[in-house]
């Protein structure tokens, strides 16, 4: 893509796969036959990102006699050649240096993250900041990677080191795009990505971040490069699907305040021609739905399923379809223990809809949510969300619809 060059840190020394790869360098470590790298190639070549500096030290000779000047990709492959250790950080500077470009996109050459990458680098562009941005990658359990803590406005606030401690939270998904300038002038040396050029970035404030839900591996311990072998190809043909999310209580259900009975449960059926609707245009129809009832002692997690089971059964016998519900049961102010605390699946944190997104392979640009509160209004800059007006004071009234308008978007 024009303006964009495509930057590989492919020198890693695997030293926790050595004992499985032992004559290869990780980034050639072979997922499904193929080196992992090269999955990462055909990636970029499907986006039209040909334009690529593989960034190579350890048995870089092994790396170059295999991929060459890339033309047998698709795409045209420059090297970087680290002769010394640079580190992550180094290894970017001096390559930059070399293969001068408006624009970077740097990937880790370890980790798959199947995000858009084409729309990443279009709202970069339109924004017009002199800022880098980290893909963002959700997770229940961040103990192995500690986590990215970003506003509202995707600045990053804090890098939070990995603890025993920790909860859900946004990782660093090896996904990098920026402009050069902030870091082709910096001095050639050993350091990290990391550890020394996203702290100097933070306190520039010029270190902004966006959370996607699409599938992630990284290669970097045993367990997941053997996911990976079982996972990454069906991942990378498997096409992706389009989704119809929609709020529960309001939308789907009458809101009552906390429905935690099925007897209490009254179905509302104008929604009923949007879910045909996406049922006949092959969407996924999910349901994302905050039940802090449950947090709050006002009803059990079995009662708020005994109550979706409802739904879905009800909606069956009209032959209309809800693929999966998502809840979420946590809330800071909560009085059962289990459940007091403050979790991004809840919204407007996109943590259900990231969730689903990877669980169902979903194009989330194709896609759009639908609830009847601001908390509908998912903290996602690609999402498209709607409100309908309920018995609530919507603020964003920018955002509301209804749903005969909202039929047209179920494309």
């Amino acid at each position: 893509m024009k303006n964009f060059k495509v930057y590989i840190l492919a020198g890693g020394l695997g030293t926790r796969l050595s004992h499985i790869i032992k004559d290869v360098p990780k980034p050639m470590a072979p997922v499904s036959e193929i080196p992992f790298l090269e999955w990462q190639i055909r990636w970029l070549e499907r986006q039209n990102f040909k334009d690529i500096v593989l960034l190579v030290g350890h048995q870089k000779e092994k790396i170059i006699k295999y991929f060459q000047d890339g033309s047998s990709f698709g795409v045209k492959i420059n090297y970087s050649l680290e002769d010394s250790l640079l580190g992550t950080g180094g290894a970017v500077i001096k390559a930059l240096k070399e293969y001068s470009s408006k624009n970077f996109i740097i990937l880790n050459g370890d980790t798959f993250f199947d995000i858009d990458l084409k729309w990443m680098t279009k709202y970069y562009t339109k924004r017009k900041e002199n800022s880098i941005y980290i893909a963002l990658k959700y997770k229940e359990d961040t103990k192995r990677y500690g986590y990215v803590e970003i506003d509202g406005k995707y600045n990053v606030k804090q890098f939070v080191e990995k603890n025993n401690d920790l909860g859900d939270g946004y990782i660093n998904g090896g996904i990098y795009i920026g402009n050069s300038n902030l870091l082709k002038n910096r001095e050639i040396q050993n350091c990290s990505m990391e550890k020394d050029i996203f702290p100097s970035l933070l306190s520039m404030k010029k270190l902004k971040a966006i959370p996607f839900g699409n599938r992630f591996i990284d290669i970097g311990i045993p367990e997941d490069y053997a996911y990976a072998n079982q996972s990454l190809k069906k991942w990378f043909y498997e096409p992706k699907t389009k989704a119809l999310f929609l709020d529960r209580d309001g939308i789907i259900i009458e809101d009552t305040g906390y429905v935690s009975k099925i007897e209490e449960v009254k179905i509302l059926k104008e929604i009923f021609p949007l879910i045909k609707e996406a049922n006949q245009k092959n969407y996924k129809v999910i349901v994302i739905t905050n039940q802090a009832g449950v947090a709050k002692g006002k009803m059990t997690i079995s009662e708020v399923e005994r109550i979706n089971n409802l739904i879905k059964n009800n909606l069956e016998k009209e032959n209309l379809w809800i693929d999966e519900f998502f809840y979420c049961p946590f809330h800071k102010d909560g009085t059962i223990a289990l459940y007091q605390k403050e979790s991004l699946l809840r919204k407007p944190f996109p943590g259900m809809i990231l969730q689903a997104c990877d669980q169902y392979n979903i194009d989330i640009n194709q896609s759009i949510m639908i609830g009847d509160k601001d908390s509908d209004l998912i903290e996602l800059p690609y999402l498209k969300s709607y409100l309908i007006q309920g018995r609530y004071e919507i603020k964003s009234k920018e955002f509301l619809s209804d749903f005969n308008l909202l039929m047209n978007k179920i494309e």
